[in-house]
């Protein structure tokens, strides 16, 4: 009778440390993007509803006419932007993973501009991730492999796979 007493205890202390440590592997997974991204933001990107990659060009680069004055714009470090193309590719192939990979702390490095300061960020894409009512924007750099949040006014750099997998999908989807 002892025995089972204590087969039970252990099951449930080994059940207990597992779930602890599933708790602490996922912390150590995803609190430095939390963090990035925000709450809103990280759940917005990794469950999102809808999602639409857009191509955008700078507010300067771009004549604005009458047709423009209606242009969404965005704001990426402190620049105004206008969204050129929108395209929803919340069912399109590789959008799924590409959206897990951008939940991933080991997908960046927190200090880009240390590791590669020369760079000069072209923001060409963004991906708008819709949840509910919160909108999160990814803003890409692909000649940098850096990203922006809008949420945080924060830069990350993408390790390199998750940036050519990015550029592969973007020039699937537009076409550019």
């Amino acid at each position: 009778m002892m025995r089972g007493k204590l087969f039970i205890v252990l099951i449930f202390s080994l059940a207990f440390l597992l779930a602890a440590f599933g708790l602490f592997y996922r912390y150590t997974q995803t609190h430095e993007v939390m963090d990035f991204w925000g709450p809103e933001g990280s759940q917005s990107i990794s469950s999102p509803d809808q999602v639409e990659l857009c191509e955008l060009t700078l507010l300067g680069d771009h004549l604005v006419d009458d047709r423009d004055q209606d242009a969404t714009k965005i704001s990426i470090e402190d620049r105004p932007y206008v969204i050129m193309t929108r395209k929803d590719v919340t069912k399109a192939p590789g959008f799924i993973n590409a959206s897990g990979a951008l939940i991933l702390n080991r997908n960046y490095d927190w200090n880009p501009r240390a590791e590669n300061p020369d760079c000069r960020p072209n923001w060409q894409y963004a991906l708008i991730y819709r949840r509910g009512k919160n909108t999160t924007i990814v803003a890409v750099s692909i000649p940098c492999g850096w990203v922006y949040s809008q949420a945080t006014h924060r830069l990350a750099g993408l390790n390199k796979s998750v940036t050519e997998g990015l550029a592969r999908l973007f020039q699937e989807q537009l076409g550019s």
